[in-house]
């Protein structure tokens, strides 16, 4: 049996919206531009004519880093481990968000924001602990990839853990200084 939407609400960023349940619990949600289609089996919700698509912050670090606090974050959506194949499409901007797994994120994201980033921008990464180094406690390799960003020049803001949303992950905002 599933539990009915009952009110729909903007979050306090642009295009985020949390979705009230008659249960009283309540999720985050973005409008779905395929209606009809879901991308990971994600709940799809319609409500006044306008179809949701409802984040689960067990499979989103956006959403795992929302629901656990984070009060500033708007991703930059591409593939960011090449820079180079979008170079001529991405204008500057104020903010580059950084979501892979795959070994040196930091570097990944410092690289980026080196053609990217204007004067003073912001920068998000997700650190996925498991997918740079397996024989080390996750904190041991948080801590190395802040490292990392701070020897880029970049100031560290904030850090949020992931759990329970996500084991071994880690969102780190910071600062080109």
């Amino acid at each position: 049996m599933s539990i009915r939407a009952i009110k729909v609400e903007e979050h306090e960023f642009k295009g985020v919206y949390w979705i009230h349940f008659e249960d009283g619990s309540s999720r985050l949600a973005t409008i779905n531009l395929t209606p009809g289609k879901r991308v990971y089996g994600e709940q799809l919700i319609t409500m006044n004519g306008v179809e949701y698509r409802v984040w689960n912050p067990y499979r989103s670090k956006l959403a795992a880093a929302l629901m656990n606090g984070l009060k500033d974050v708007i991703p930059i959506l591409a593939d960011a481990r090449y820079p180079e194949q979008y170079v001529s499409i991405v204008k500057k901007v104020d903010l580059v968000y950084i979501d892979v797994a795959q070994p040196f994120q930091a570097k990944v994201l410092a690289d980026n924001a080196d053609v990217f980033l204007n004067k003073g921008g912001r920068v998000v990464l997700v650190i996925k602990a498991m997918s740079i180094d397996v024989t080390k406690e996750p904190s041991e390799t948080f801590k190395r990839e802040i490292d990392a960003l701070k020897e880029r020049g970049f100031e560290v803001e904030t850090s949020v853990h992931l759990e329970p949303y996500d084991v071994a992950h880690a969102l780190v905002v910071g600062r080109k200084i």
